[in-house]
């Protein structure tokens, strides 16, 4: 980061912990962060990576190029392979230039319905947000230990960034707050005060996602989930798992929510925000250790597919076994 900065160069990736974090990592684990909203994820910025699987054979995929179509796209399947097919030894990723200015505007509202009539409007806003986020009031209370000004705890809040030159954001700040006006007004509309502005990015990445077991459990809350659903989806599965007592944050773009159990969990709960996830044509995983049920809810033909992949690279089963899905 600090040799790309030098050149006035980044990679647009929230990753969680960044401080220390390794770049092989976060690509096995699929992590990015709310700038995915319209910057990209992994996906978007790995071209090319040299790896070496269970047998200990070394194999490449990519190139060194963006425009590279040769052969099969082995760096997507990498992606989020929590280092069950190959062991990362080398990646070569897209940068972009460093944005001029960066800010955020906070919306509150009364309730999920209304958040979810304002998500829709903003499908068709002038502006070009680099991130919308959604947040209960749990996931709040923990952004507002890093801020200097409190944001309201009284409803689900919107997040909403927008990063460029100055002009253009100062633009964009002032035209979604006309556009969010109406029809479905939020309660209250206001900017994150800038000094909060690195803090915030900071917080969205950190508070929930892909906090580490032991990081968890000193926070009073035993287990983390990560839901997968329709945009329109998660919205109602944010409701539900608020009125269970959880803190969840969303990523309107992908329908990604991730959340913290409450404390008093019991496996009636997750099961019970497992089948909420199905109605809703989505997944539900649980994320760390200990877990009296099932912690993966796989559809059996993508099961099917994994195993064979996973045979065909590892074939003795030597890497990160049982990560995925049950070894016998």
């Amino acid at each position: 980061t600090d040799q790309l900065a030098k050149e006035g160069q980044r990679l647009p990736i929230d990753v969680p912990f960044a401080e220390t974090a390794t770049v092989g990592g976060a690509i096995a684990a699929n992590i990015f962060g709310s700038r995915g909203y319209a910057i990209g994820t992994w996906r978007d910025y790995v071209l090319g990576f040299s790896a070496v699987d269970g047998q200990g054979r070394l194999f490449k995929a990519g190139g060194r190029v963006v425009k590279n179509v040769a052969g099969y796209d082995l760096p997507k399947l990498m992606i989020g392979s929590h280092g069950t097919l190959g062991l990362l030894t080398q990646v070569t990723l897209k940068v972009k230039p460093i944005p001029e200015t960066s800010r955020f505007i906070f919306a509150s509202f009364d309730d999920f319905t209304a958040v979810e009539t304002a998500l829709a409007n903003l499908i068709r806003t002038d502006t070009l947000p680099v991130a919308i986020e959604l947040v209960n009031p749990a996931t709040t209370s923990m952004q507002n230990a890093r801020l200097s000004h409190a944001l309201p705890v009284d409803g689900p809040l919107v997040l909403i960034a927008f990063e460029g030159s100055t002009n253009e954001v100062e633009w964009q700040l002032q035209r979604v707050q006309e556009e969010m006006k109406s029809p479905a007004a939020p309660r209250l509309l206001n900017e994150v005060c800038q000094a909060d502005t690195e803090s915030l990015w900071r917080g969205l990445s950190d508070s929930i996602q892909y906090r580490t077991q032991s990081e968890v459990s000193a926070a009073g809350t035993a287990t983390l989930f990560q839901a997968s659903l329709t945009p329109s989806g998660a919205v109602r599965f944010c409701e539900i798992a608020t009125e269970r007592g959880c803190a969840v944050q969303c990523q309107t773009r992908f329908g990604i929510v991730r959340g913290l159990l409450p404390s008093d969990r019991n496996d009636n709960l997750t099961q019970e925000l497992r089948d909420a996830a199905r109605k809703k044509g989505g997944s539900f995983v649980l994320i760390g250790d200990n877990h009296s049920i099932d912690p993966f809810d796989y559809d059996p033909l993508m099961l099917t597919y994994m195993r064979k992949i996973k045979a065909k690279l590892d074939p003795d089963n030597i890497l990160s076994p049982g990560k995925l899905f049950p070894t016998n």
